[in-house]
């Protein structure tokens, strides 16, 4: 059954990811002010130290453009920056680099989906219909009633799409835990004021989730 109209990154029938492409052309304004003699805008971007990198993950509500987990559920520091179209896709040259390094061919990840991604060339008009930034993409993939990410009708036929929902493993069972994970605390910490006992033992619950999530991802890493 197809969430129509809803986002499946987000736990809200809102939309987590509001006005991105306007936000990043804001940002490589000022990137390019703070730092005209930079021109591939991805070395500055990947510092997580340099106040650029907050910048940019807050474009996306510090959450993965792909699969809508968000810092909090896991740790900060297993999300990446992503190129959308990959780098490989691009001429190996200066201005083939700057362009593959540009803002608007970044997205913020977590490192299960870029990692899973890697060099995956989206031909065509795959860049398209798989667009984090304008939201196309929550139109090829939805949120099952069960917390499962899945392909729309239309496309589950499709190879491309087949392929970078395998590559990217959306329909994991780590990525239906994540989400749950994301309601609960949504819930937990909407509840503090008018159910303070209920809001506690829900962040208990929370809590244990979390570490059997981690230890179920540490498990799967170690096998791979």
């Amino acid at each position: 059954m197809s969430a129509i109209g809803i986002d499946y990154r987000t736990s809200s029938g809102q939309l987590a990811f509001q006005d991105i492409e306007q936000k990043k052309i804001i940002l490589s304004k000022c990137i390019t002010e703070e730092h005209p003699e930079q021109k591939i805008e991805y070395n500055l971007v990947k510092n997580r130290e340099s106040h650029f990198y907050a910048d940019f993950q807050d474009i996306y509500n510090r959450s993965c453009a792909y699969c809508g987990t968000r810092v909090g559920i896991m740790d900060s520091q297993l999300f990446e920056i992503d190129h959308f179209i990959c780098k490989a896709a691009y001429p190996k040259t200066s201005p083939g680099q700057i362009e593959a390094g540009k803002l608007n061919n970044l997205v913020f990840a977590c490192r299960n989906c870029n990692r899973g991604k890697r060099d995956f060339n989206l031909k065509n008009n795959y860049g398209k219909l798989l667009n984090p930034d304008n939201n196309a993409i929550a139109k090829v993939f939805y949120r099952s009633e069960d917390y499962y990410i899945k392909i729309v009708d239309a496309y589950k036929n499709n190879q491309i799409v087949c392929q970078f929902y395998n590559q990217l493993n959306l329909g994991s069972e780590l990525k239906c835990l994540d989400y749950l994970l994301l309601n609960m605390k949504e819930l937990a910490d909407s509840q503090a004021n008018a159910y303070p006992d209920f809001s506690q033992k829900l962040k208990e619950l929370f809590s244990d989730l979390l570490q059997k999530r981690n230890a179920l991802s540490y498990n799967l890493s170690s096998t791979h």
